[in-house]
C-alpha cells in the first residue's frame, strides 16, 4: 500500500474517533432545504460561468444538470467504490489499523469511508451521460 494511501486511512479513523467522541455533543442539525432541478441547473450554469472567468476559457458547451437524493449519490459511490482497486486497499487498512488497536475491533473502515463521502459530496459529473448531478438536499 503507499504511504499517501494509509496517511489518508488513518486520517479517516483519527476522525471517526473523535467524531465518535463528539456524537454525543452535538446539537440537533436544522431541516435540509430540497434543491429543485430547475435551481441545481441555475447553480450549474453559475458555476459554469465563474469557472469560465477565473481559468480564462471560453464556454464550449452548457452542462446538463441533474438532482438525485442523498440515497442515489451513495449508491453510485459504493458502485463506483466496489469497482476500484483502492476498495481491496480500504479492507486491507482496515484489518492493519485493527491489528495496530487503532480502530475498534467491529469498525468498518469501507462503510464508513462510503458513509463520510456520501455526507460530503454535493455533486459529482458523470462521464458517461456528461452529465453533473447534485444532490438534493442543502444544508
Amino acid at each position: 500500500m503507499s504511504k499517501p494511501f494509509l496517511f489518508t486511512i488513518a486520517f479517516l479513523v483519527f476522525n471517526f474517533q473523535s467524531a465518535m467522541s463528539e456524537t454525543s455533543k452535538t446539537p440537533d442539525k436544522p431541516a435540509s432545504s430540497v434543491l429543485t432541478a430547475k435551481e441545481a441547473q441555475n447553480l450549474a450554469d453559475n458555476v459554469l460561468r465563474e469557472t469560465s472567468v477565473v481559468r480564462g476559457l471560453p464556454i464550449r458547451k452548457k452542462v446538463l444538470c441533474g438532482v438525485q437524493s442523498p440515497a442515489q449519490i451513495q449508491a453510485m459511490l459504493k458502485k463506483n467504490m466496489d469497482k476500484s482497486v483502492a476498495s481491496n486497499e480500504l479492507v486491507a487498512a482496515n484489518i492493519y489499523f485493527k491489528q495496530l488497536k487503532l480502530a475498534p475491533a467491529d469498525f468498518n473502515l469501507p462503510d464508513y469511508y462510503l458513509k463520510m463521502m456520501s455526507e460530503q459530496l454535493a455533486g459529482y459529473y458523470d462521464t458517461k451521460t456528461q452529465q453533473f448531478h447534485t444532490t438534493s438536499r442543502v444544508d
